[in-house]
């Protein structure tokens, strides 16, 4: 995928672009766009303050995703939609506090729910992340997820691990984020980072059964694991159970979910 980025031309390359040319030119477009929606917001903010309507308007800076742009020689975001350097987008923050913790942008309609007081969409994936933005909690989410077609990556700790299939093959790769956030060095054939390749599958196991949505009707099942018959609930506008009966909102995950 290297040799096919380094060989495709730009969008709008000059006759002897080279691939350094084109990524300087992405770049310059991408940061105008930047400095465009830094203007664009502070005029938002400057008129809520003038109208006296600041304390009352919740505010979040967010945008789809990064691109590449050169980085690991690609130049737009695909094939690797699971690196750091597209996933990490603005978040949510309170004042001039940033967060650390890990949130998703599913996360935004539960919470905006949340804070306007009013019921949360019954369809609506993500969680309500409230609390990481308050005083006290700072720790967000255990394990974050980006996902497409062909990949899946787990981010949790100091570790981002994406696993995708290309050919058939399964091709993982593990990153120390801390000690690598450039993402240079991948780690998953390490024979000394294997308990750490084993956590990052069990964990994206967990999540993929965890996030499942179910449809309209499921087992009924005891602590003792007893089945007491089943179910049925009215289904909601994307044709699954609701929210309430999915396994990522109830407490005992058991293996009727898989």
């Amino acid at each position: 995928m290297w040799k096919n980025f380094r060989g495709m031309g730009w969008e709008f390359a000059q006759p002897g672009d080279t691939f350094h040319d084109g990524a300087r030119r992405a770049w310059r477009g991408t940061l105008s766009c930047i400095t465009q929606m830094d203007d664009v917001v502070g005029r938002l903010l400057t008129f809520l303050r003038d109208q006296d309507l600041e304390k009352d308007t919740i505010v979040i800076d967010g945008s789809d995703q990064g691109a590449h742009h050169g980085i690991h020689g690609i130049s737009g975001k695909a094939p690797s939609i699971c690196s750091d350097a597209v996933c990490r987008v603005p978040g949510v923050t309170s004042g001039d506090t940033v967060r650390d913790g890990l949130v998703e942008n599913i996360d935004m309609a539960p919470t905006l729910a949340s804070l306007c007081g009013v019921q949360g969409l019954d369809t609506a994936d993500g969680a309500d992340i409230t609390a990481p933005l308050s005083v006290v909690v700072t720790t967000g989410k255990n394990v974050a997820v980006t996902e497409n077609p062909w990949s899946k990556a787990i981010r949790w700790g100091r570790w981002r691990y994406p696993e995708a299939m290309f050919g058939g093959k399964n091709c993982d790769e593990l990153y120390d984020i801390e000690s690598d956030p450039d993402e240079l060095s991948n780690l998953a054939a390490d024979a000394a980072h294997q308990t750490i390749v084993m956590e990052a599958r069990g964990k994206l196991l967990d999540w993929t059964s965890a996030t499942r949505r179910l449809v309209n009707s499921h087992p009924g099942v005891k602590i003792s694991g007893k089945v007491m018959g089943k179910s049925t609930y009215p289904l909601a506008s994307d044709r699954s159970a609701p929210n309430h009966v999915q396994p990522r909102h109830r407490e005992m995950k058991i293996k009727n979910y898989l």
